[in-house]
């Protein structure tokens, strides 16, 4: 066809459009369709969509590992009883806090679990510091028989614990919480030594500590060494040594370039990135250290996980 032809064609068609000759059916013409009177939505015995079944003698386990002092709960919970009553279930409790287990019950209602809520009360609640675990079961909290993990995580100040959609994590995962922490002060003639607790793991980032030689005549060198509270894992030894009389602070910080003594007597070394699990320790190892020599208290950063 030629293109004079074609354009012509086009042309027609459009001008036909626009005279409304060609009509498409609008809303009011379409056929309604039928009533169906006898249509209805079932109301019994259909189970709600993404709930667990549970058993009249089934019930909920609520684990916590915490570590921070006067740290309250609430837990808060559905159920859907077999009659269509929806039951609302809340209680509080306060863990203990040194990062062993504390358990609490859920009492078993025969039904459908829709959800379960928890959170902390306590604004200084930060990622590491409380590890929650929900599971169904049976049996008392000692001898019970677990049926189905739903999930595990942290409760921080910004994010709850919540079943469903029920995320398994496990307690090392993610970032730790940061502490930054005074140790034990050292009577004099005594070593620094400071032990990861039980349940924690602790990934060292720096560590500062003064010592004053006193007015014994020799020659003292001081070691940092990390151990599994037998074996030596790590030891490193200050390049300098120290004289009776003088005071000094040793740095010890991961990335941190190694230098010579400087004007105002302190010393930076690096520290290479341990991750210690419970019973694991750091401790100063001092050479030819008199019995009135002085340590103080080391101040030391850490991240710290639940390790459980």
């Amino acid at each position: 066809m030629p293109y004079e032809e074609l354009l012509d064609d086009i042309n027609v068609g459009l001008q036909a459009f626009v005279r409304d000759d060609i009509r498409f059916p609008v809303a009011e013409e379409l056929l309604p369709l039928p009533i169906l009177e006898h249509l209805q939505f079932a109301r019994d015995n259909i189970p709600p969509p993404g709930a667990l079944l549970l058993s009249a003698d089934e019930q909920i386990f609520v684990d916590v590992f915490n570590s921070l002092a006067g740290n309250v709960l609430n837990l808060g919970a559905r159920l859907l009883r077999p009659n269509g009553e929806l039951v609302i279930f809340f209680q509080q409790f306060t863990p203990t806090s040194d990062r062993t287990r504390s358990t609490f019950v859920m009492p078993g209602y025969e039904g459908a679990l829709l959800s379960v809520i928890m959170g902390a009360t306590i604004v200084t609640s930060l990622t590491g510091t409380c590890f929650v675990t929900l599971s169904t079961g049976r049996g008392t909290t000692a001898t019970r028989v677990l049926t189905q993990m739903l999930a595990g995580g942290y409760i921080t100040n910004a994010s709850s614990f919540s079943w469903p959609p029920g995320r398994l994590m496990n307690a090392p995962e993610g970032p730790g919480r940061l502490r930054l922490i005074t140790g034990t002060n050292p009577a004099a003639g005594v070593e620094i030594s400071e032990t990861v607790p039980t349940n924690a793991r602790w990934r060292l980032r720096s560590i500062r500590f003064s010592f004053t030689a006193s007015a014994d005549v020799a020659t003292r060198r001081v070691r940092l060494v990390v151990d599994d509270g037998t074996t030596t894992i790590w030891r490193t030894d200050a390049q300098i040594t120290q004289v009776a009389s003088t005071a000094r602070t040793y740095h010890f910080g991961r990335g941190q370039v190694t230098d010579s003594l400087n004007v105002i007597d302190t010393v930076n070394y690096g520290l290479p990135p341990f991750v210690l699990p419970a019973a694991a320790r750091f401790s100063t190892l001092t050479v030819s250290l008199q019995a009135l020599d002085n340590y103080g208290p080391p101040v030391y950063q850490v991240e710290e996980w639940l390790d459980v």
